[in-house]
């Protein structure tokens, strides 16, 4: 007898959006009118009136109305952690100088202080350090050591702490004011760069407290932001510590990209081989690498590095960032030429990006969806609207399709969805400003 034991598991959906002209970006099906929810993904995709053997007493329905729906926006570009930090502080030129004074003290504004001190100076790892010689400085033991010094030569101090331009009590609020208005833009998900380390880890700890309290309306991607030689195992030690750490968040919150600015006229170099490794030793825990290039030079030495990469038999997604292009020669000469995406370097998700660069909605609508998630290499969960892939959608009242590229960076969205869950409704939020408005209005 199987008394009960062997009871069907149930397979209603939590919610089902229907009555909608949704965009599937799915090309062999790529308008439905209904998609159905469970545990945050995407349970079926197609017609409401098919979907009957999914409703259960608790499922939830949200009628459309025929608004438009679209895959989440993704940001792949702008930084909301430094947006904040500029709208809310504006520096003399004193604090200028001692803001740069302080960077300095610290290898490149990324790491915490006493843990690279404790880190360099243990002699198990001097081995680390040691490079061949070429153009510039490799990372030697002595480097190890000037490298933790001011840049007049005054010592590192290990117990100095860099100074927060925001009271740290006021920085969740901060934090959540600075990303407020992303779910209004129909952004469910946001890769946060080029952020000094120590500020990045508060506003990792801001988000991790919001989504505690159920107040996360996007998936965030930290970065962890390199631009000078650092010792490649402790980046990786960094890198892993920052995923263990948003290992409980239901993938709302990853910090899986080392962002790396190879500037060579600003007189930092990175030689060649400093660079491979750092690369090769994220590469081999899966870790996503995004290299800005500033001039030609730089633009070679990152080409360089992925091919260092790729020869070593990693997989995992490189991204190079930079407004110069190499020769049909230069490209020729690589063995992995195409291992690599190279996009624009500063405005690629920005209004004059699309301006200048995307002619058609269908082109903008991809380039935030399905493009963006491939750069992330999450497009097997995000980027269309497809069973199995997590339930983040945006809706309009309007059909996008039929804007310009040029009028996205005013589009308002009607509803946000992540993980299934409503984060935004202008509908609903309306309602409730209008009964405070009455309930105010009585009392």
């Amino acid at each position: 007898m199987a008394f009960g034991f062997f009871k069907k598991k149930e397979t209603h959906a939590d919610r089902v959006f229907y009555n909608g002209h949704i965009y599937t970006m799915d090309l062999d099906v790529p308008w439905v009118d209904a998609v159905a929810v469970k545990d945050g993904k995407i349970m079926a995709v197609g017609s409401y009136e098919q979907m009957d053997e999914l409703f259960g007493d608790d499922t939830d329905h949200v009628d459309l109305n025929s608004k438009y729906m679209f895959p989440g926006f993704i940001d792949i570009h702008h930084s909301p952690v430094m947006q904040m930090m500029e709208s809310n502080y504006s520096m003399n030129e004193e604090e200028e100088q001692e803001a740069e004074e302080e960077e300095a003290k610290n290898i490149f504004a990324s790491l915490e202080h006493a843990e690279i001190y404790e880190y360099l100076q243990d002699e198990d790892d001097e081995e680390e350090f040691e490079a061949e010689p070429e153009e510039g400085a490799n990372l030697t033991d002595d480097d190890a050591e000037i490298v933790l010094e001011v840049e007049d030569g005054e010592e590192f101090d290990p117990d100095d702490e860099t100074e927060y331009y925001l009271d740290n009590s006021e920085f969740t609020e901060k934090v959540a004011e600075a990303i407020a208005g992303l779910a209004d833009h129909g952004y469910t998900t946001v890769l946060n760069l080029a952020t000094p380390n120590e500020i990045e880890n508060e506003f990792t700890d801001s988000l991790i407290e919001m989504y505690t309290e159920g107040e996360l309306k996007q998936r965030f991607w930290g970065s962890l932001y390199v631009n000078r030689p650092v010792p490649a195992r402790l980046i990786k030690e960094v890198l892993s510590m920052r995923r263990t750490k948003c290992v409980e968040v239901n993938d709302m919150i990853r910090n899986e990209v080392l962002h790396v600015l190879l500037d060579t006229p600003s007189g930092r170099i990175f030689p060649q081989s400093d660079l491979n490794d750092m690369l090769a030793e994220c590469s081999d825990r899966g870790f996503i690498l995004f290299i800005e290039a500033v001039d030609h030079d730089d633009l070679m030495k990152a080409y360089n590095a992925v091919e260092y990469v790729r020869n070593k038999g990693y997989k995992n997604n490189i991204l190079i960032i930079s407004d110069e292009n190499i020769t049909d020669e230069e490209y020729a000469e690589l063995s992995h030429p195409d291992s690599a995406y190279t996009v624009w370097r500063s405005d690629v998700m920005g209004r004059s990006f699309f301006e200048g660069n995307i002619k058609n909605a269908e082109d903008a609508i991809e380039h935030l969806t399905m493009f963006a998630a491939e750069v992330l290499g999450a497009d097997d969960e995000l980027g269309s609207i497809e069973k199995g892939k997590y339930a983040d959608f945006v809706a309009f009242r309007e059909n996008i399709l039929e804007m310009r590229p040029s009028e996205f960076g005013k589009l308002f969205s009607d509803m946000t969805v992540v993980n299934g869950e409503i984060v935004h409704d202008v509908e609903a939020e309306n309602d409730e400003y209008m009964l405070n408005m009455v309930l105010y209005g009585r009392s």
